[in-house]
């Protein structure tokens, strides 16, 4: 009986080996097959990109010389030089010959590679360069290694001597017959050495030839080598790169990968085999371990103890999704918080900046000339909520209609009307809102959103009239107190409370305390009951002095609450957009529309949230970024300058050496050859 329990111990054990084995062997080629193909297209692409860089960076710089030398042609001074009546020649004496001598020794310095520009006028025997002007056979006499010879047509031909240098010819293309030819002699060492340090990496040859001339030759061709060839009519210039075979370079390491995955498949699927064949011939009240971490005692059931810690999982996983909840509710609320401020503002900050793009994108139609009118509609119990809705329900003779929230109880509304004889519909409806329930106020027809604020306080002051008939604190008053707590000014608060002690009791500034606590999520409940006990127990005499002091000390404390809750806000939202930018900061695309789109604000407000949370604008700390990068890359990395600049996020070589000029003082490669003489330093 035993042998043949073993015996189908291991044939189940094998049955498992083989199936899993199977499937993830299956499962690893095919995924590595895929890979080689998407490997090899992607290196092919590679070498033709890393070629084109090379050829492109040379090519620019050759076009941008010819472009300089050929505008030499359509100078007034050469038309003048070679006017076949010399009427001009003593246009020509030392000084302007000085000066035009300068003007060319000033293009060449600012042409790269170039040694020297010969502008040759055959007719008048003339050759111009950096060294004077000199006639043909001077400057053959003088000059070993360039030889000049006119043919019988009047034409130019330049020889050169030696392997110092090569040479490109424009022809004059202007009207006339005595037409001139410049050569742009190229000094081939520099060429030679810039093309050494700007090797694509990885290429094992690389030859460039400049009119059939090998200008600079690295490695030599072989047969089994990937050749990119780029090439240009004019200049004829051409560069031929080759590199080592997708087969000979990457394959073998992808190989190797791919039989180490399939040994790991292969003791992975041993070892899931053996714990297959293990759970299955052993009881389940043997492998489950008791809360005390010993053994299940006899009698226990072992799926109880199961269903017990996934209900306590699933408690976790409950309570991980609340505290989510939560913050998102409260960086919900936080920017609810923010938009009202910034509304508010519209209507009490005489320096208020109506084309900012915040109210641009929340109210389009602000600038579209159409005539408004503006309402205030304010609960008169404390408990009533704002009632935008009912507001939103007059805006159909209206085009627009925008609403939002003060103090968290008062609502206020624009009506935009298509066609102005609606107002008088709208008015009539506004009438019939002053009921018992509400304190309402709207103003005549307005046209520029200039007029806001004067309207606004208008309103404000038939809604303060509303309330001296009902008994109440002025609505200019609790916005002065509301304002001192949204900015957390305790002291300004309280100096306002005292101002007004003498006018008011206390009861109505506890309640409008109360409403803001309320606005804030502050749990008022406990003050409410304090100042009730005091109302109770407290003797007449001293009842209106306890109770002012209960109005100050809850003032403070929504104050200080107020001032938390922004620091709060603004610190978690400026270090998730601090996290988000250390983390994509490579990205060319990186910009703060891409963080507004990813936190779901307005552009204006990501840079106010992160200019406030980090003391840095978005575009200095992304530099600061990149460029610490990029000097620990060309300290520590043998890459290409124009490789790193794509590393850390730019696209244009040129972009990036400017800005790290601007960053560091000294461009890319001065600063990498510094931190090299650095290294090389004894000690």
């Amino acid at each position: 009986m035993k042998k043949y329990l073993n015996r189908r111990y291991i044939r189940f054990f094998s049955l498992c080996f083989l199936c899993l084995f199977c499937i993830s062997g299956s499962l690893v080629s095919g995924l590595h097959i895929r890979e080689i193909r998407k490997e090899r297209s992607s290196y092919q692409l590679s070498l033709e990109d890393e070629t084109q860089k090379y050829a492109r960076y040379f090519t620019s710089g050759f076009t941008s010389t010819v472009d300089a030398c050929n505008n030499i042609f359509l100078s007034r001074w050469y038309t003048h030089l070679k006017n076949n009546a010399n009427i001009y020649l003593g246009e020509f004496d030392v000084l302007r010959r000085k000066e035009i001598q300068e003007e060319l020794i000033g293009k060449i310095t600012a042409m790269e590679f170039v040694s020297d520009v010969l502008i040759i006028v055959p007719r008048q025997d003339r050759v111009i360069s950096k060294n004077g002007w000199l006639s043909i056979e001077e400057y053959n006499k003088y000059f070993k290694s360039v030889e000049i010879a006119c043919e019988p047509d009047g034409a130019a031909q330049v020889q050169l001597w030696g392997n110092g240098l090569c040479t490109v010819i424009l022809e004059d293309v202007t009207f006339g017959k005595n037409r001139g030819t410049i050569a742009i002699l190229l000094n081939q060492k520099e060429l030679s050495s810039a093309m050494e340090q700007m090797r694509p990496q990885g290429a094992d040859f690389v030859r460039a030839t400049m009119g059939g001339q090998v200008i600079y030759e690295y490695g030599r061709q072989q047969e089994r080598m990937e050749v990119r060839t780029v090439s240009s009519s004019f200049p004829a210039f051409s560069i031929e790169a080759g590199y080592l075979r997708y087969e000979d370079s990457l394959l073998h390491a992808r190989i190797a990968f791919w039989v180490l995955m399939l040994i790991i498949s292969a003791l992975a699927s041993l070892l899931l085999a053996a714990t297959i064949t293990f759970i299955s011939f052993r009881p389940l009240h043997k492998l489950l371990p008791g809360a005390d971490g010993e053994k299940l005692l006899p009698g226990s059931d072992p799926y109880r103890v199961l269903r017990d810690y996934m209900d306590s999982c699933s408690a976790q996983n409950r309570e991980l999704q609340q505290e989510k909840a939560e913050l998102d509710a409260l960086m919900q609320r936080f920017m609810e918080l923010m938009k009202n401020e910034i509304l508010f503002g519209m209507l009490t900050n005489p320096q208020f900046d109506f084309m900012n793009e915040y109210i641009c994108s929340y109210i389009p139609w602000i600038h579209d000339g159409l005539p408004y009118m503006m309402a205030i509609l304010e609960p008169k119990r404390p408990e009533d909520t704002p009632d935008e809705a009912l507001l939103e329900s007059l805006a159909d003779p209206a085009g627009h209609f925008y609403g939002f929230t003060i103090l968290g109880h008062v609502c206020c509304a624009l009506f935009w009307l298509e066609d102005p004889a609606g107002a008088k519909k709208l008015s009539s409806r506004l009438s019939q809102m002053e009921d018992q329930r509400y304190y309402c106020a709207f103003s005549d027809l307005l046209q520029e959103p200039e007029e806001m604020r004067g309207a606004y306080l208008l309103l404000q002051r038939e809604i303060d009239q509303q309330h001296k008939e009902a008994m109440e604190l002025p609505f200019t008053l609790q916005l002065q107190i509301a304002g001192h707590i949204q900015a957390s000014r305790s002291d300004a608060c309280r100096t306002l409370l005292e101002q007004e002690r003498a006018a008011y009791g206390p009861d109505p500034f506890f309640l409008l305390l109360l409403r803001i606590a309320g606005e804030y999520d502050f749990d008022g409940e406990p003050a409410q009951q304090e100042y009730r006990r005091l109302h109770a127990q407290s003797p007449k005499g001293e009842r209106d002095e306890k109770s002012w002091q209960a109005v100050l000390r809850l003032a403070g404390e929504l104050c200080q609450r107020v001032s938390h809750t922004h620091e709060t806000g603004m610190e978690q939202t400026a270090g998730a957009i601090r996290s988000y930018i250390e983390e994509h900061y490579c990205d060319p695309e990186l910009c703060v529309k891409q963080l507004a789109d990813e936190f779901s604000m307005h552009r204006t407000l990501v840079s106010k949230i992160f200019k406030a949370g980090t003391g840095m604008s978005f575009s200095e700390y992304l530099l600061q970024l990149r460029m610490k990068r990029s000097q620990d890359l060309l300290r520590g990395s043998q890459q290409s300058i124009a490789a790193i600049a794509e590393e850390v996020g730019y696209v244009n070589y040129t972009t990036f050496k400017r800005a790290f000029i601007r960053y560091a003082g000294i461009s890319p490669r001065d600063y990498r050859n510094g931190a090299a003489a650095v290294k090389t330093q004894p000690g």
